[in-house]
């Protein structure tokens, strides 16, 4: 009892209701109704039959009083049949709410709309004044909460800002969308970061229409340019909104007539060149808006650190620009004379119409600079003496040799003549490049092979590994660590079953053609013509190769750059393939029969070898420093992407460095300093390794202070805008229009309507609270001493009158 005046004493003071009901009834149908209240009255027939039956000689009095006693008997036992039970229930409102729904995608970046003082503003940058600078949120929020999220390839939440309560004059809610909000995010735009490189609108809305369908939306605010240029179109989610009373409110961004634009789409420069080899510039022109303009594309040339005015022209080149979003190539061929660091700036500029002018800069190195080779083979094959006789005869190149079948005095074409593999750092560390022709690696130690490890991945030291049917299953087949860890080295898995000697792959009949992959056909190495469609034509002529060894596949993050085809039928196994391996490069090739390529012109043979030799060595050579190399995955990357960067240090005693962090310093488009801390890299002593994404179109420099030295390192990447993003930029009033109509909503533009309307954005959306009653625990009334007790002493009661009346 005291229980029960406790409950009925909370609900009161939280002005709830207390309510009763039968657990076992509720629900009942019409027909269970009427059996259960014929049950009941048959027992009460029964009961009153039983007692005037045999109660007859004693009077009316004792069979009244019995028979009210095994009616109260049974009474209790349906009380305890019923179940009956009470709760609390109280009434909730549960606010009205609004979705605001920002786009990040990078049109949001076009810098077509007026800030107050007039001067030109992103798009991106008015939502964050309309959120920052104007009573919108604030309006809003004295009837609705508030959810804020944003869009671009995928719905991220933002923030969650609850209705303000009655007569606060102060905001309380929070930037985050998992706890309970209390302060409104102080920089909105550190929450609108520009990384999307397509526009979802119409996924967008239908996922927040989906997974907000249970609240009472009063509609979904749209800060947008309506783009919708990837994912589904906006049907479904106008029927979902239509479907659930939601009106829909675009915000209009941006300008809607077409903008005349110029773009730069690629800008191609080989990261470094040699003092009289001629290299080629490329780039891929788009215009917008300027269909059969004639443009001039201008090259100019200044040494790194000179003034862009010191720049000179060495090239140009008049074109016409296609229709709009279409590319047309611009090629460019150089050939430098003095080494150094030089800047290639691209200078495109209309020659009718309204003046449009773009550029865009790279960094080119060219390089006074003798690669050194050690050829190792484990016999004399044709690639083995056509690749000798190549690099002695290339001034660019010191070839060493390591023929382990010559003979003591033997004469060869090469600088140096090894009798052993350099055993020592020195010796080994003094090479940019190896390339071993099918060695019995068992003939190393494994301290050799462990030094050799070390000067890929710690010295960026370029290994190339020419397969041949001699040695490499037996080493591929051992299971000493040294060959173990030389297998690790590799970009490629080899077979766990050893059929080599079996099998057909070394002594085919017919030639096995290239089949190269997409990596492939943009590979340096690969472009063996002044053109692409040169080099195209150069490797369709080629027969194939009529030997090679069979792989299970490349590595997760090995490039594969071609394959053959497997006389099992299934997927052309891997031929070339290479990966990064610490700070240097390991590359695969699956035979050595690129020879037969000379059948197409000896110059052939020469470029493929003579550019693959420098790819693999390439870290080497951009070092700029024997205190350390840095490295990153490519040199163009689309805005919004991540950046991977790897940095391997030494002290000034040339061991590992051992610090817990370096600083890189990265200088970005905008010519503003960002940082980034390289942290060291899990058992790889002096590797430091990073990320950071980039946000804005253009170059980013990469700058390294070596520690304990004055020697800095440096690198240069490009970031763009994709294409998607570009083409048709201009705010779609049509999509957005429709939008707010199909569903009662209202499209407001320009921007500023929103606060600034005769209807303001807060007075167009509607009240939808909601009570809801929210039911408590039941707490049961039978299930208790005193309902067990009264039915015992009822029965009691009815036994003792019995026995003094001497009933049976």
């Amino acid at each position: 009892m005291s229980a029960l005046l406790a409950q009925l004493s909370g609900a009161a003071s939280h002005q709830a209701q207390l309510t009763f009901e039968l657990g076992r009834v509720v629900g009942f149908t019409l027909w269970q109704w009427l059996l259960l209240i014929a049950v009941c009255v048959g027992v009460v027939a029964w009961v009153v039959f039983l007692y005037l039956r045999d109660t007859v000689e004693l009077g009316r009095g004792v069979a009244g009083v019995l028979i009210l006693l095994r009616l109260g008997a049974w009474a209790g036992v349906l009380w305890i049949f019923l179940l009956p039970q009470y709760r609390v229930e109280r009434q909730q409102e549960i606010p009205s709410r609004v979705l605001l729904l920002v786009d990040t995608s990078q049109s949001m970046a076009q810098r077509d709309e007026a800030s107050p003082d007039g001067s030109p503003w992103r798009r991106i940058d008015a939502a964050v004044h309309l959120l920052e600078r104007t009573p919108l949120l604030k309006k809003l929020r004295q009837v609705h909460h508030i959810t804020v999220l944003k869009y671009s390839t995928k719905v991220e939440p933002v923030a969650e800002l609850p209705k303000l309560p009655p007569g606060s004059p102060k905001e309380a809610h929070t930037a985050s969308s998992t706890s309970v909000p209390e302060n409104v995010p102080k920089d909105w735009a550190s929450k609108f970061t520009l990384s999307g490189q397509q526009s979802r609108l119409g996924e967008a809305l239908h996922e927040v229409l989906t997974a907000y369908h249970q609240e009472p939306v009063a509609g979904v605010v749209i800060l947008s340019d309506g783009q919708n240029n990837a994912g589904p179109g906006p049907e479904a989610a106008v029927a979902l909104a239509r479907e659930n009373r939601v009106g829909l409110y675009p915000v209009g961004l941006g300008s809607a007539e077409q903008e005349r634009r110029l773009q730069v789409a690629e800008f191609l420069v080989p990261p470094r060149a040699f003092p009289g080899d001629a290299y080629q510039v490329t780039a891929y022109l788009r215009g917008w808006g300027l269909q059969r303009t004639p443009v001039l594309a201008e090259l100019l040339l200044r040494p790194a650190g000179a003034a862009p005015e010191a720049a000179k022209v060495v090239d140009s080149q008049q074109l016409t620009l296609p229709e709009d979003g279409d590319a047309v190539r611009v090629q460019f061929q150089q050939r430098p004379e003095e080494p150094g660091p030089v800047i290639l700036t691209l200078r495109v500029r209309t020659l009718s119409g309204k003046p449009s002018e773009v550029q865009q800069e790279k960094t080119l190195e060219v390089v006074d600079y003798k690669t050194r080779v050690l050829l190792f083979a484990g016999g004399p094959t044709r690639e083995y003496r056509f690749l000798r006789n190549q690099l002695k005869r290339d001034p660019t190149m010191l070839v060493d040799v390591l023929l382990q079948t010559a003979q003591e005095g033997i004469s060869q074409e090469a600088d140096r003549i090894l009798d052993d593999f350099p055993a020592t750092r020195p010796e080994l560390y003094e090479y940019d490049c190896l390339v071993a022709f099918d060695p019995d690696w068992r003939q190393l130690s494994e301290s050799q092979i462990e030094l050799l490890q070390d000067w890929v991945a710690q010295e960026a030291g370029g290994l190339i590994l020419v397969a041949g049917p001699i040695y490499m299953d037996i080493w591929v087949r051992s299971q000493t660590p040294a060959m173990k860890r030389l297998r690790n080295l590799m970009p490629v898995v080899f077979p766990q079953h050893f059929g080599l000697l079996e099998s057909e792959d070394f002594r085919r009949r017919d030639p096995a053609p290239l089949d190269f992959t997409p990596e492939g056909l943009t590979a340096p190495f690969v472009q063996l013509a002044d053109t692409p469609e040169e080099s195209h034509q150069v490797w369709a002529s080629f027969a194939g190769v009529y030997g090679y060894y069979r792989v299970r596949g490349a590595k997760p993050a090995a490039t594969v750059f071609c394959r053959v085809e497997d006389l099992s039928g299934e997927e052309g196994t891997v031929f070339l393939a290479g990966h990064f391996y610490g700070s240097g490069r390991v590359f695969y090739l699956g035979s050595g029969e690129m020879w037969r390529i000379r059948s197409q012109g000896a110059e052939y043979f020469e470029a493929f070898w003579t550019k693959l030799i420098r790819h693999v060595s390439q870290g080497r050579l951009l070092r700029g420093s024997k205190r350390g190399v840095l490295l990153v995955e490519q040199d163009t990357y689309q805005v919004g992407q991540t950046v991977s960067v790897r940095a391997q240090l030494k002290n000034p005693q040339h061991e590992p460095l051992q610090l817990p962090q370096v600083v890189l310093e990265i200088v970005r488009p905008d010519q503003k300093l960002q940082t980034l801390t390289l942290t060291p890299v899990e058992e790889m002593p002096g590797t430091y390794a990073g990320q950071f994404t980039v946000y804005l179109e253009g170059n980013y420099r990469l700058q390294l202070p070596v520690p304990e030295s004055d020697e800095v390192l440096t690198w240069s990447i490009e970031a763009t805008v994709p294409d998607l993003e570009r083409q048709n930029a201009q705010r779609n009033d049509p999509l957005l229009t429709q939008l707010a109509k199909q569903t009662q909503g209202r499209y407001l533009r320009p921007w500023t309507a929103a606060v600034e309307g005769s209807e303001p954005l807060w007075e167009l959306l509607p009240d939808r609270r909601r009570t809801v009653i929210l039911r408590g625990t039941p707490r049961t009334l039978w299930d208790n001493r005193w309902t067990l007790l009264g039915i015992c002493g009822l029965l009691f009661l009815e036994w003792l009158i019995r026995r003094l009346s001497k009933l049976a």
